[in-house]
């Protein structure tokens, strides 16, 4: 039987007695997930951010959901790189799930005039 993300299968043994045709039954039952790594929805596309922006922070609107349901999604900004006029920060949205899925979303400023956009990257 499968439901979701959650399978069992039931065993019947049965045993007769060849004499008296007495028989006794019983039954096994395994149960086991068959999951798959969580989708992420929601990521930021990105976009230009202009002039002396405010800059993104982790995004609330990021879910992540298998055939199981719902999974939490962490975000962990990074440092902001600075490197002459060009500057970037990653973020890192993860699932906690045993099998995780990842997406980085970097901001980079492209001239000296302050100028943002963001880029995902999967």
């Amino acid at each position: 039987m499968v439901n979701g993300c959650n399978n069992s299968q039931d065993f019947v043994y049965t045993a007769t007695d060849a004499c008296s045709g007495l028989t006794s039954t019983s039954t096994s039952t395994y149960t086991w997930q068959v999951v798959t790594a969580p989708v992420l929805a929601g990521v930021p596309t990105g976009g230009a951010l202009g002039c002396n922006p405010t800059l993104p922070t982790c995004s609330t609107g990021v879910t992540a959901s298998n055939e199981c349901g719902s999974v939490a999604v962490t975000c962990t900004p990074g440092t902001v790189v600075v490197n002459g006029c060009s500057n970037s920060q990653g973020f890192v949205y993860a699932t906690d799930a045993e099998l995780t899925a990842s997406t980085s979303l970097y901001m980079a400023s492209n001239n000296c005039k302050g100028s943002w956009y963001l880029q995902a990257v999967h």
